[in-house]
Protein backbone atom coordinates (compact mmCIF):
# COMPACT_ATOMS: atom_id res chain seq x y z
CA UNK A 1 0.00 0.00 0.00
CA UNK A 2 1.31 3.18 -0.90
CA UNK A 3 1.57 6.47 1.53
CA UNK A 4 -1.19 7.97 -0.57
CA UNK A 5 -3.32 5.24 0.06
CA UNK A 6 -3.42 5.59 3.64
CA UNK A 7 -5.40 7.94 5.93
CA UNK A 8 -3.84 10.81 7.71
CA UNK A 9 -3.62 8.76 11.38
CA UNK A 10 -1.95 5.69 9.56
CA UNK A 11 1.27 8.00 8.06
CA UNK A 12 1.73 9.91 11.30
CA UNK A 13 1.69 6.32 12.90
CA UNK A 14 4.11 5.38 9.75
CA UNK A 15 6.43 8.35 10.10
CA UNK A 16 6.38 7.80 13.81
CA UNK A 17 7.43 4.61 13.95
CA UNK A 18 10.05 5.16 11.12
CA UNK A 19 11.51 8.09 13.15
CA UNK A 20 11.93 6.14 15.83
CA UNK A 21 13.90 3.19 14.32
CA UNK A 22 16.25 5.77 12.48
CA UNK A 23 16.92 7.01 16.34
CA UNK A 24 17.40 3.72 17.75
CA UNK A 25 20.00 2.92 15.08
CA UNK A 26 21.70 6.01 15.27
CA UNK A 27 21.44 6.01 19.22
CA UNK A 28 23.77 2.14 19.05
CA UNK A 29 25.92 3.30 16.21
CA UNK A 30 26.81 6.41 18.52
CA UNK A 31 27.33 4.26 21.30
CA UNK A 32 29.51 1.99 19.43
CA UNK A 33 31.94 5.21 18.88
CA UNK A 34 31.86 5.76 22.41
CA UNK A 35 31.82 2.84 24.62
CA UNK A 36 33.51 -1.37 24.67
CA UNK A 37 30.70 -3.52 23.55
CA UNK A 38 31.30 -4.84 26.49
CA UNK A 39 29.49 -1.93 28.46
CA UNK A 40 26.19 -2.56 29.77
CA UNK A 41 24.97 0.96 28.18
CA UNK A 42 24.58 -0.81 24.81
CA UNK A 43 22.20 -3.44 26.47
CA UNK A 44 19.28 -1.56 26.58
CA UNK A 45 19.53 0.19 23.16
CA UNK A 46 20.19 -2.50 21.44
CA UNK A 47 17.32 -4.44 22.34
CA UNK A 48 15.32 -1.74 21.71
CA UNK A 49 16.49 -1.80 18.14
CA UNK A 50 15.77 -5.52 17.72
CA UNK A 51 12.27 -4.65 18.72
CA UNK A 52 12.15 -1.91 16.49
CA UNK A 53 12.91 -3.98 13.48
CA UNK A 54 10.88 -7.06 14.62
CA UNK A 55 7.70 -4.65 14.32
CA UNK A 56 8.76 -3.01 11.45
CA UNK A 57 9.10 -6.43 9.61
CA UNK A 58 5.55 -7.38 10.32
CA UNK A 59 4.84 -5.21 7.79
CA UNK A 60 6.87 -5.11 5.24
CA UNK A 61 9.52 -7.60 4.05
CA UNK A 62 12.72 -5.81 4.86
CA UNK A 63 13.60 -2.40 6.25
CA UNK A 64 16.47 0.19 4.08
CA UNK A 65 17.86 3.22 5.97
CA UNK A 66 18.86 5.11 3.39
CA UNK A 67 21.04 8.74 3.58
CA UNK A 68 20.88 10.31 0.40
CA UNK A 69 21.51 14.13 0.86
CA UNK A 70 19.61 16.08 3.50
CA UNK A 71 17.21 12.98 3.64
CA UNK A 72 16.54 10.07 5.22
CA UNK A 73 13.90 7.73 3.82
CA UNK A 74 12.94 3.91 4.68
CA UNK A 75 11.98 2.06 2.26
CA UNK A 76 12.65 4.86 -0.26
CA UNK A 77 9.55 6.85 1.98
CA UNK A 78 11.48 9.95 2.83
CA UNK A 79 11.61 10.39 6.86
CA UNK A 80 9.74 13.51 7.77
CA UNK A 81 12.13 14.67 10.72
CA UNK A 82 10.40 16.58 13.84
CA UNK A 83 12.00 18.49 16.66
CA UNK A 84 13.11 15.40 18.67
CA UNK A 85 15.02 13.80 14.96
CA UNK A 86 17.05 16.48 13.70
CA UNK A 87 20.32 15.53 15.61
CA UNK A 88 19.64 11.71 14.82
CA UNK A 89 19.40 12.24 11.63
CA UNK A 90 22.59 14.55 11.25
CA UNK A 91 24.48 11.99 13.21
CA UNK A 92 23.52 9.37 11.06
CA UNK A 93 24.30 11.45 8.02
CA UNK A 94 27.79 12.15 9.36
CA UNK A 95 28.90 8.57 10.52
CA UNK A 96 27.51 7.12 6.85
CA UNK A 97 29.44 9.58 5.06
CA UNK A 98 32.55 8.65 6.54
CA UNK A 99 32.07 5.31 5.97
CA UNK A 100 31.09 5.41 2.78
CA UNK A 101 28.10 4.06 2.89
CA UNK A 102 24.58 5.17 2.57
CA UNK A 103 22.35 2.08 2.88
CA UNK A 104 22.01 0.01 6.00
CA UNK A 105 19.33 -2.52 5.63
CA UNK A 106 17.95 -5.02 7.85
CA UNK A 107 16.68 -7.74 5.67
CA UNK A 108 15.08 -10.29 8.22
CA UNK A 109 14.57 -9.90 12.22
CA UNK A 110 18.18 -9.73 13.72
CA UNK A 111 18.73 -10.54 17.73
CA UNK A 112 21.14 -8.90 19.99
CA UNK A 113 24.01 -10.88 18.73
CA UNK A 114 23.57 -9.86 14.87
CA UNK A 115 23.16 -6.10 15.75
CA UNK A 116 26.08 -6.83 18.24
CA UNK A 117 28.40 -8.52 15.41
CA UNK A 118 27.40 -5.52 13.39
CA UNK A 119 28.49 -2.94 15.61
CA UNK A 120 31.95 -4.74 16.29
CA UNK A 121 32.24 -4.59 12.77
CA UNK A 122 31.37 -0.65 12.79
CA UNK A 123 33.88 0.47 16.01
CA UNK A 124 36.82 -1.52 13.74
CA UNK A 125 36.22 0.22 10.83
CA UNK A 126 34.82 3.47 12.31
CA UNK A 127 38.02 4.28 14.24
CA UNK A 128 40.60 3.02 11.18
CA UNK A 129 42.62 4.78 8.89
CA UNK A 130 39.93 3.31 5.61
CA UNK A 131 36.76 3.48 7.14
CA UNK A 132 35.08 2.65 3.90
CA UNK A 133 36.62 -1.02 4.16
CA UNK A 134 33.07 -1.39 6.27
CA UNK A 135 30.69 -1.43 3.13
CA UNK A 136 32.66 -4.69 2.09
CA UNK A 137 31.59 -6.26 5.16
CA UNK A 138 28.83 -9.32 5.12
CA UNK A 139 26.47 -9.89 7.77
CA UNK A 140 23.85 -12.30 8.45
CA UNK A 141 20.68 -10.52 8.50
CA UNK A 142 21.74 -6.81 7.73
CA UNK A 143 22.95 -5.39 4.85
CA UNK A 144 25.81 -2.60 3.57
CA UNK A 145 25.63 -0.36 0.61
CA UNK A 146 26.48 2.45 -1.62
CA UNK A 147 23.07 2.91 -3.53
CA UNK A 148 22.78 5.46 -6.27
CA UNK A 149 20.07 7.64 -5.66
CA UNK A 150 17.92 8.18 -9.35
CA UNK A 151 18.43 4.39 -9.38
CA UNK A 152 16.66 3.16 -6.80
CA UNK A 153 14.00 6.07 -7.19
CA UNK A 154 14.91 8.10 -4.67
CA UNK A 155 14.03 11.92 -5.01
CA UNK A 156 14.38 14.68 -1.82
CA UNK A 157 12.10 17.43 -0.85
CA UNK A 158 13.94 20.51 -0.38
CA UNK A 159 13.88 21.33 3.39
CA UNK A 160 11.84 24.66 4.11
CA UNK A 161 13.83 27.54 5.82
CA UNK A 162 12.50 26.57 9.29
CA UNK A 163 13.33 22.89 9.30
CA UNK A 164 16.95 23.64 7.90
CA UNK A 165 17.20 26.50 10.91
CA UNK A 166 16.42 23.76 13.15
CA UNK A 167 19.05 21.30 11.45
CA UNK A 168 21.65 23.89 11.66
CA UNK A 169 21.00 24.12 15.33
CA UNK A 170 21.21 20.29 15.69
CA UNK A 171 23.86 20.40 13.39
CA UNK A 172 25.91 23.14 15.90
CA UNK A 173 24.57 20.81 18.84
CA UNK A 174 26.13 17.58 17.61
CA UNK A 175 29.47 18.91 16.65
CA UNK A 176 29.56 20.45 20.66
CA UNK A 177 28.92 16.98 21.86
CA UNK A 178 31.78 15.48 19.67
CA UNK A 179 34.12 18.35 20.82
CA UNK A 180 32.97 16.99 24.79
CA UNK A 181 34.45 13.42 23.65
CA UNK A 182 37.80 15.28 22.40
CA UNK A 183 38.01 17.51 25.52
CA UNK A 184 37.86 14.27 28.00
CA UNK A 185 40.69 12.74 26.22
CA UNK A 186 42.47 16.16 26.69
CA UNK A 187 42.24 16.84 22.91
CA UNK A 188 41.40 20.23 21.09
CA UNK A 189 37.35 20.12 20.41
CA UNK A 190 35.99 20.34 16.95
CA UNK A 191 37.01 24.27 16.71
CA UNK A 192 36.54 24.14 13.17
CA UNK A 193 33.68 22.12 12.64
CA UNK A 194 32.09 24.21 15.40
CA UNK A 195 32.76 27.40 13.58
CA UNK A 196 31.65 26.29 10.20
CA UNK A 197 27.88 24.71 12.32
CA UNK A 198 27.80 28.11 13.23
CA UNK A 199 28.25 30.49 9.88
CA UNK A 200 25.65 28.04 9.03
CA UNK A 201 23.28 28.95 11.30
CA UNK A 202 23.94 32.65 10.86
CA UNK A 203 23.31 32.49 7.15
CA UNK A 204 19.94 29.87 8.07
CA UNK A 205 18.86 32.33 11.08
CA UNK A 206 18.01 35.41 8.59
CA UNK A 207 15.06 36.55 8.90
CA UNK A 208 14.32 33.52 11.21
CA UNK A 209 15.79 35.24 15.02
CA UNK A 210 12.27 35.05 16.64
CA UNK A 211 11.88 31.11 15.28
CA UNK A 212 15.60 30.36 16.47
CA UNK A 213 15.16 31.81 19.77
CA UNK A 214 12.12 28.88 20.15
CA UNK A 215 14.33 26.36 18.67
CA UNK A 216 16.96 27.23 21.87
CA UNK A 217 13.57 26.09 24.25
CA UNK A 218 12.44 23.24 22.72
CA UNK A 219 12.41 20.48 25.06
CA UNK A 220 14.48 18.30 23.42
CA UNK A 221 17.32 20.58 22.86
CA UNK A 222 17.98 21.28 26.57
CA UNK A 223 19.21 19.71 29.84
CA UNK A 224 22.37 18.05 28.26
CA UNK A 225 25.89 20.36 28.57
CA UNK A 226 26.81 20.25 24.77
CA UNK A 227 22.59 21.64 24.71
CA UNK A 228 23.44 24.20 27.17
CA UNK A 229 26.31 25.71 24.68
CA UNK A 230 24.43 25.09 22.08
CA UNK A 231 21.73 27.29 23.32
CA UNK A 232 24.24 29.79 24.38
CA UNK A 233 26.12 30.00 21.55
CA UNK A 234 23.11 30.51 19.18
CA UNK A 235 21.52 33.56 21.99
CA UNK A 236 24.54 35.28 21.64
CA UNK A 237 24.85 34.54 17.39
CA UNK A 238 21.75 36.91 18.04
CA UNK A 239 22.85 39.25 20.32
CA UNK A 240 25.74 40.02 17.92
CA UNK A 241 23.61 40.47 15.20
CA UNK A 242 22.04 43.27 17.28
CA UNK A 243 25.26 44.81 17.55
CA UNK A 244 25.83 44.77 13.80
CA UNK A 245 28.46 42.87 14.25
CA UNK A 246 29.96 41.49 10.64
CA UNK A 247 30.32 38.25 9.51
CA UNK A 248 33.89 37.05 10.48
CA UNK A 249 33.70 38.95 14.41
CA UNK A 250 29.84 37.83 15.02
CA UNK A 251 31.04 33.96 14.34
CA UNK A 252 34.52 34.74 16.76
CA UNK A 253 32.03 36.20 19.19
CA UNK A 254 29.51 32.97 18.98
CA UNK A 255 32.37 30.85 19.11
CA UNK A 256 33.75 32.08 22.32
CA UNK A 257 30.22 31.14 23.98
CA UNK A 258 29.86 27.48 22.33
CA UNK A 259 32.85 26.88 24.59
CA UNK A 260 32.41 29.24 27.46
CA UNK A 261 31.54 26.33 29.88
CA UNK A 262 33.33 24.05 28.40
CA UNK A 263 34.01 21.92 31.75
CA UNK A 264 30.43 21.16 31.64
CA UNK A 265 30.93 18.46 28.94
CA UNK A 266 33.28 16.90 31.17
CA UNK A 267 30.40 16.41 33.79
CA UNK A 268 29.97 17.54 37.65
CA UNK A 269 28.15 19.88 39.43
CA UNK A 270 30.40 22.69 40.34
CA UNK A 271 29.86 26.40 41.38
CA UNK A 272 30.31 29.15 38.83
CA UNK A 273 33.80 30.17 40.19
CA UNK A 274 35.15 26.45 39.55
CA UNK A 275 33.60 26.15 36.57
CA UNK A 276 35.34 29.06 35.10
CA UNK A 277 38.41 27.75 36.44
CA UNK A 278 38.12 24.19 34.94
CA UNK A 279 36.85 25.51 31.68
CA UNK A 280 39.40 27.98 31.30
CA UNK A 281 42.29 25.56 32.45
CA UNK A 282 40.83 23.12 30.07
CA UNK A 283 40.77 25.43 26.93
CA UNK A 284 44.02 26.41 27.85
CA UNK A 285 45.69 23.09 27.99
CA UNK A 286 44.37 22.20 24.49
CA UNK A 287 45.01 25.41 22.77
CA UNK A 288 47.51 25.57 20.33
CA UNK A 289 46.59 29.37 19.53
CA UNK A 290 46.26 33.09 20.28
CA UNK A 291 42.81 32.31 19.44
CA UNK A 292 42.65 29.43 21.50
CA UNK A 293 43.87 31.10 24.93
CA UNK A 294 41.68 33.76 23.94
CA UNK A 295 38.53 31.86 24.55
CA UNK A 296 40.28 30.75 27.46
CA UNK A 297 40.51 33.89 29.07
CA UNK A 298 36.47 34.55 28.43
CA UNK A 299 35.57 31.15 30.37
CA UNK A 300 37.73 32.78 32.92
CA UNK A 301 36.12 35.74 33.43
CA UNK A 302 32.57 35.13 33.08
CA UNK A 303 31.62 34.72 36.48
CA UNK A 304 33.07 38.05 37.43
CA UNK A 305 30.75 40.52 38.91
CA UNK A 306 30.54 43.84 36.48
CA UNK A 307 30.36 45.96 39.45
CA UNK A 308 32.59 49.31 39.36
CA UNK A 309 34.09 48.44 42.35
CA UNK A 310 35.54 45.30 41.27
CA UNK A 311 39.15 45.89 40.47
CA UNK A 312 38.92 43.07 37.47
CA UNK A 313 36.25 43.21 35.34
CA UNK A 314 35.13 41.28 32.70
CA UNK A 315 35.37 41.83 28.89
CA UNK A 316 32.65 42.67 26.66
CA UNK A 317 32.99 39.45 25.02
CA UNK A 318 32.65 37.72 28.45
CA UNK A 319 29.58 40.59 29.86
CA UNK A 320 27.56 39.59 26.52
CA UNK A 321 27.76 35.75 26.90
CA UNK A 322 26.82 35.76 30.78
CA UNK A 323 23.25 36.65 30.45
CA UNK A 324 22.25 33.93 27.98
CA UNK A 325 24.22 31.34 29.80
CA UNK A 326 22.83 33.00 32.99
CA UNK A 327 19.06 33.21 31.10
CA UNK A 328 19.74 29.42 29.79
CA UNK A 329 21.00 27.84 32.54
CA UNK A 330 18.04 29.09 35.30
CA UNK A 331 15.63 27.96 33.22
CA UNK A 332 16.36 24.58 31.79
CA UNK A 333 17.48 23.73 35.63
CA UNK A 334 17.51 19.73 36.26
CA UNK A 335 16.13 18.13 39.62
CA UNK A 336 16.33 18.46 42.19
CA UNK A 337 16.80 22.16 41.00
CA UNK A 338 13.24 23.40 39.95
CA UNK A 339 13.62 25.23 36.72
CA UNK A 340 12.34 29.20 36.25
CA UNK A 341 9.70 30.11 34.43
CA UNK A 342 11.68 32.46 31.57
CA UNK A 343 9.62 35.99 32.28
CA UNK A 344 11.31 35.53 36.34
CA UNK A 345 14.94 34.52 35.12
CA UNK A 346 14.39 37.75 33.05
CA UNK A 347 13.20 39.42 36.10
CA UNK A 348 16.37 37.87 38.11
CA UNK A 349 18.75 39.41 35.34
CA UNK A 350 17.21 43.06 35.85
CA UNK A 351 17.79 42.76 39.45
CA UNK A 352 20.84 41.51 39.39
CA UNK A 353 22.37 43.99 36.86
CA UNK A 354 24.78 46.04 36.95
CA UNK A 355 26.26 44.42 40.12
CA UNK A 356 26.33 40.92 38.72
CA UNK A 357 25.91 41.65 34.94
CA UNK A 358 25.81 44.18 32.67
CA UNK A 359 23.19 46.49 32.32
CA UNK A 360 23.48 47.32 29.29
CA UNK A 361 24.17 43.20 27.91
CA UNK A 362 21.00 42.44 30.40
CA UNK A 363 19.09 45.46 28.55
CA UNK A 364 20.25 43.88 24.73
CA UNK A 365 18.77 40.65 25.79
CA UNK A 366 15.20 41.38 26.89
CA UNK A 367 14.98 43.52 24.02
CA UNK A 368 15.85 40.63 21.81
CA UNK A 369 13.54 37.75 23.51
CA UNK A 370 11.04 39.99 25.38
CA UNK A 371 9.51 39.06 28.76
CA UNK A 372 7.90 36.02 27.29
CA UNK A 373 10.32 34.03 24.70
CA UNK A 374 9.11 32.90 21.80
CA UNK A 375 7.77 29.29 22.27
CA UNK A 376 6.65 30.04 25.60
CA UNK A 377 2.86 28.68 26.66
CA UNK A 378 0.94 31.36 28.37
CA UNK A 379 -2.28 31.97 29.96
CA UNK A 380 -4.21 35.22 29.42
CA UNK A 381 -6.20 37.14 31.76
CA UNK A 382 -9.18 36.32 29.56
CA UNK A 383 -8.56 32.42 30.09
CA UNK A 384 -7.18 32.01 26.94
CA UNK A 385 -4.28 29.71 26.53
CA UNK A 386 -1.54 31.03 23.63
CA UNK A 387 2.07 30.49 22.61
CA UNK A 388 4.79 33.50 21.99
CA UNK A 389 5.53 33.46 18.64
CA UNK A 390 7.26 36.82 18.29
CA UNK A 391 9.05 39.19 20.76
CA UNK A 392 7.41 42.93 20.79
CA UNK A 393 8.82 44.91 18.27
CA UNK A 394 9.00 47.77 20.27
CA UNK A 395 11.36 47.39 23.69
CA UNK A 396 9.16 49.25 25.56
CA UNK A 397 6.28 47.00 25.29
CA UNK A 398 7.94 43.74 26.50
CA UNK A 399 5.34 42.21 28.26
CA UNK A 400 3.35 41.99 24.80
CA UNK A 401 4.40 40.09 22.30
CA UNK A 402 2.89 38.46 19.06
CA UNK A 403 0.94 35.57 19.67
CA UNK A 404 -0.96 32.37 18.16
CA UNK A 405 -3.87 32.27 20.56
CA UNK A 406 -4.45 28.03 20.56
CA UNK A 407 -7.62 27.54 23.09
CA UNK A 408 -10.43 29.95 23.94
CA UNK A 409 -11.55 30.94 27.16
CA UNK A 410 -13.97 27.45 26.68
CA UNK A 411 -11.14 25.59 26.45
CA UNK A 412 -11.67 25.07 22.61
CA UNK A 413 -8.93 25.07 19.78
CA UNK A 414 -8.47 27.44 17.87
CA UNK A 415 -5.76 29.39 15.84
CA UNK A 416 -6.04 33.22 16.34
CA UNK A 417 -3.10 35.65 15.43
CA UNK A 418 -2.76 38.07 17.81
CA UNK A 419 -0.32 41.28 18.66
CA UNK A 420 -0.57 42.43 22.51
CA UNK A 421 1.36 45.52 21.15
CA UNK A 422 -1.15 46.76 18.70
CA UNK A 423 -3.40 49.53 19.55
CA UNK A 424 -6.45 48.69 21.34
CA UNK A 425 -5.65 45.32 21.66
CA UNK A 426 -6.76 44.73 25.27
CA UNK A 427 -5.62 41.20 26.27
CA UNK A 428 -3.21 40.76 28.42
CA UNK A 429 -0.92 37.67 29.66
CA UNK A 430 -1.60 36.61 33.28
CA UNK A 431 1.38 34.22 33.46
CA UNK A 432 3.65 31.54 31.52
CA UNK A 433 2.64 27.68 31.93
CA UNK A 434 4.60 24.74 31.23
CA UNK A 435 3.77 23.52 27.84
CA UNK A 436 3.27 19.54 28.80
CA UNK A 437 1.05 20.25 31.71
CA UNK A 438 -1.96 21.76 29.31
CA UNK A 439 -0.59 19.35 26.42
CA UNK A 440 1.14 22.21 24.04
CA UNK A 441 4.36 20.71 21.31
CA UNK A 442 5.33 23.97 21.22
CA UNK A 443 7.74 22.59 18.78
CA UNK A 444 5.09 21.37 15.91
CA UNK A 445 3.27 24.69 16.14
CA UNK A 446 6.44 26.85 15.53
CA UNK A 447 7.43 24.70 12.57
CA UNK A 448 4.39 24.32 11.10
Amino acid sequence: MSELDLSAEARDAAQAQARGLMVKLTLCLKLATMHHLSNQALKGPVAALVQAVKEGLSGADQLLVQVVGENVFLNKEIIRLDATSFEAAATLRQMTTRLGVNEIGFVAAPGDDDVFEFLAAFQRHYGSRDPRGFREEKFRHLTVRVINAAAVGLSGVAIDERQNLLRCYALLALNLEQSAQRLLLGREPRIVAVRRALQGLAEASRGLDSLLVGITRFPSMRGQPHLHLASVAALTLLLGKRLGLSRGPLVDLALAAAFHDAARLQGGDDGAQQLAVKSGLALAKVSNSTDGLARAAVALELPLPCSARTPMAPSMTARLIAVPCAFEAMTSAQPPQVPLPPDLALRSLMHGAPERYDARAVKLFTSLVGLYPVGTTVQLESGELAVVVEAPADPRQLARPRLKVIRDAGGNSCDVAVDLAAEGETRAIAGAVEATSVDVSVPDLLLA
